[in-house]
């Protein structure tokens, strides 16, 4: 890590929310997925970025997967003054950076790439407008106040590099806890205050209307929520879809009917209580 350069606070709080909410659904953060989401928040605000690479044996290239190369901001050519000079970082454990020893642009250091990094492009050009305030706070990425009064959460601040990345952060945290609160419905209900049982049951009728929603306008984290079936037993199988009124039918039928519904429990467990019902029909 950069010895004179430490993660701004709300850098690191972002992060440590993202981290929780990661902790929650039994996963690690791995320091390739914060490399990752870097290079997503820097494209998402205009930055070129992308992973650095490396010849390996033969004529083929290969990435790294914690190294990030974009255009150089200050627009410095390459040595023979052909072609545009480029910046690498590297993403460390932490979720901060460094400048790699190796950075191919001679004319940047440390602490020009640090500013970058942090400053305001809109601050910089003096606009004053919806979008933005003046006078915000450092890495302010959330919504504010309009002229009526209403809340916008659709309206950030800050503009800098290290604000996309922040941003970025935070949509992997939603994304994260719409997936607890589906795949891990019981434990985020435990959570809950005390509050009577009506009011605990429309709040996670919501919280699980809203989670849907999150996760239907994010492809892969649906599919993730879905892959990670709760473990049930075959009698809690049958509750399971007695609560959600699944007709009597054969295994294959039964799980083509409920495999992409909110909360499903593993296909063996589907198949183990299509037989448990059977049974007890035929019993009775």
């Amino acid at each position: 890590m950069n010895a004179e350069f430490e993660a701004p606070e709300e850098f690191a709080d972002a992060l440590s929310e993202w981290a929780y909410a990661l902790h929650l659904l039994h996963e690690p953060l791995r320091a390739v997925t914060l490399a990752n989401a870097w290079i997503a928040g820097l494209v998402a605000g205009g930055i070129k970025a992308a992973n650095g690479t490396v010849w390996g044996a033969g004529k083929y290239s290969r990435k790294l997967p914690f190294v990030i190369e974009f255009p150089c901001p200050f627009d410095h050519r390459t040595p023979d003054e052909y072609d545009y000079a480029r910046v690498r970082l590297v993403i460390r454990d932490n979720g901060w950076w460094s400048l790699d020893p190796a950075s191919p642009c001679q004319k940047c250091n440390a602490d020009a790439i640090a500013a970058w990094l942090l400053a305001c492009p809109l601050c910089e050009a003096g606009e004053d407008s919806e979008r933005h305030y003046p006078d915000h706070s450092p890495l302010d990425v959330f919504g504010g106040y309009d002229i009526d009064g209403d809340y916008d959460d659709s309206r950030g601040f800050d503009a800098s590099p290290v604000s996309w990345v922040v941003r970025e952060f935070e949509r992997l945290r939603v994304v994260a806890a719409a997936r607890w609160w589906i795949g891990h419905t019981e434990e985020a209900a435990a959570r809950l205050p005390r509050w009577s049982e009506s009011v605990r049951q429309r709040y996670v009728s919501g919280r699980l209307a809203w989670a849907r929603g999150v996760l239907a306008s994010t492809p892969k984290a649906r599919k993730a929520a879905v892959s990670s079936k709760p473990m049930m037993t075959p009698e809690a199988g049958v509750v399971w879809l007695d609560e959600q009124k699944i007709p009597a039918g054969g295994e294959k039928a039964t799980w083509a009917r409920v495999k992409d519904l909110p909360g499903c429990p593993a296909q063996s467990v589907i198949y183990a209580a299509v037989k448990l019902r059977k049974s007890r029909t035929t019993e009775a």
